[in-house]
């Protein structure tokens, strides 16, 4: 279990990135701020992915579990595509569920590799 399970999960956690980077800039641009704005507006996701898969990380590493921390970031990707999907006319939500996407799927990730690599 300690190897097939993060063997299933990296295939899917890293098709995610992808689905990101591409739908994200729309989504961005059409809160109606100019293209300067819009790029900054990209960042803050990712500042609270980077704090998100730190505090993962640590706690990961602290608690030697790597299962729960797996499981829980991706449960809130998952929150954070399904309301992408499902909301199409709130920009505002579709803006905070890139939030909830990018970290749980960048919080996950680190995880399952070394989940990988010290197998256990």
């Amino acid at each position: 279990m300690n190897v097939s399970l993060p063997g299933v999960n990296i295939p899917d956690t890293a098709s995610h990135p992808d689905g990101y980077a591409y739908f994200s800039p729309a989504i961005i641009r059409s809160l109606g701020h100019s293209p300067i704005k819009t790029q900054l507006y990209s960042v803050p996701p990712w500042v609270v992915a980077f704090g998100t898969s730190m505090i993962i990380a640590v706690f990961s590493d602290w608690l030697r579990m790597r299962y729960i921390f797996v499981m829980i970031p991706l449960v809130v990707a998952v929150a954070g595509y399904a309301i992408l999907v499902s909301i199409h006319h709130n920009v505002h939500a579709m803006y905070a569920a890139l939030f909830l996407a990018v970290a749980g799927n960048y919080s996950a990730m680190p995880v399952i590799l070394c989940w990988s690599s010290t197998n256990g």
